[in-house]
């Protein structure tokens, strides 16, 4: 996939990025632009007016903000606990196969009493070592095929399932946003909906969280992280990228401590060794003792172990959460930067302002052509 990616994928990736960016701008300046041009046309005192009249809405929407921000944060907080549960019967059922799969493994090195130069004890010693290390990395790869049919059955449809089912309520409550924004930004300006055509409005196959999320693109361009390709791609890329590196989080949290390099010193410490060369024991004891050994680890460690998953994947799902804050704030700091903009050019005069709306003119002009071809480049790389 790698090499794939490298050789056919990485030159469309480089263009399509800044081509969705560009595509957002031209979506923003179509929006903005029959705005400016009416906001430089009000005489100045209804314009101040006008603005007054819009810091209590102002205020409802960043009441608004902080309600679909804080249900983000709910939902993390839920999916935290979930993952956690999830984790600890993992961990517990981990613990219970660990017996039986070193009973019904077959030692390479197994542990021999006589040999030609006669039994040492020191001898015997470094074989009950090398086949209890033989042991324990045997069981850390079968932790390790474990964890990986876990993923790939519980950990992924559950990220997976739940974040789409936040997508559906995110986007009721993003339409509703962006729908009160747009209708104040056009109060605030002096127009109707009935007077500004669909494209000048921007309503064109972008979703109202897509349009949040590209908002965020101000904070976030220029990131690699999961955040930054939801401000530029959208939330479903955002989540591709997301559940990945969730899972690599879940695997990193689980096999720290279950390596044979760190869980065997512990045994040594704890005079299992030791142990077995003052029994009797055979190779069948040395796998009963080093399996309860490794296996009493995974249990004494499991709630330790599911709490740092469960915040890994917290960790990761805050992206999410930062960048639709991120978009909301933005959305509303546009409606009072496009406000303070245009005051600030009415002060410079009026023949300013007559050369601001000539521009604005010519850019609509421009606009069109762009986005045509802008299409056309798009459809090519995505072919």
């Amino acid at each position: 996939e790698l090499a794939r990616f490298l050789t056919h994928d990485r030159g469309k990736v480089k263009i399509l990025r800044p081509s969705t960016e560009l595509k957002n701008a031209i979506q923003e300046a179509r929006r903005t632009i029959p705005e400016r041009s009416s906001l430089l046309r009000t005489d100045l005192k209804t314009l101040e007016a006008r603005y007054e009249n819009a810091q209590v809405p102002l205020k409802q929407l960043e009441t608004k903000r902080q309600q679909i921000v804080s249900q983000l944060r709910n939902f993390r907080e839920d999916m935290k606990l979930l993952v956690s549960d999830r984790a600890l019967t993992f961990y517990q059922t981990l613990s219970d196969k660990i017996p039986r799969w070193a009973q019904e493994y077959e030692l390479k090195n197994p542990v021999k009493f006589v040999s030609l130069e006669g039994w040492k004890p020191q001898g015997l010693q470094t074989q009950v070592k090398r086949a209890a290390e033989e042991l324990v990395t045997y069981l850390s790869q079968q932790v390790e095929r474990e964890l990986a049919n876990w993923q790939e059955s519980d950990l992924h449809p559950l990220v997976a399932q739940r974040l789409e089912s936040r997508k559906q309520e995110l986007d009721a409550k993003t339409t509703e946003f962006a729908s009160q924004v747009d209708e104040l930004r056009l109060k605030v300006a002096g127009l109707s909906v009935d007077s500004v055509s669909e494209i000048d409005l921007g309503k064109r196959k972008v979703s109202a969280l897509e349009r949040v999320l590209s908002a965020a693109g101000g904070f976030l361009i220029g990131g690699v992280g999961s955040a930054g390709i939801g401000a530029m791609y959208g939330y479903e890329e955002m989540v591709k990228s997301l559940v990945p590196q969730i899972l690599l989080a879940a695997s990193t949290v689980i096999l720290i401590g279950f390596n044979p390099w760190i869980l065997f010193p512990v045994m040594a410490g704890g005079g299992v060794i030791q142990g077995l060369l003052s029994t009797n024991g055979t190779n069948k004891k040395l796998k009963e003792v080093v399996s309860q050994k490794y296996a009493s680890e995974v249990r004494g460690s499991a709630q330790g172990q599911a709490r740092k998953l469960a915040e890994a994947v917290s960790q990761e799902l805050s992206k999410i959460e930062e960048t639709v804050d991120n978009g909301l704030e933005a959305e509303i700091q546009a409606v009072r930067e496009q406000v303070n903009s245009i005051l600030a050019e009415k002060q410079k005069g009026q023949a300013n302002v007559d050369e601001k709306l000539r521009e604005l003119d010519h850019l609509s002009g421009g606009l069109n052509e762009i986005d045509s071809e802008l299409d056309d480049l798009i459809a090519q790389i995505v072919m």
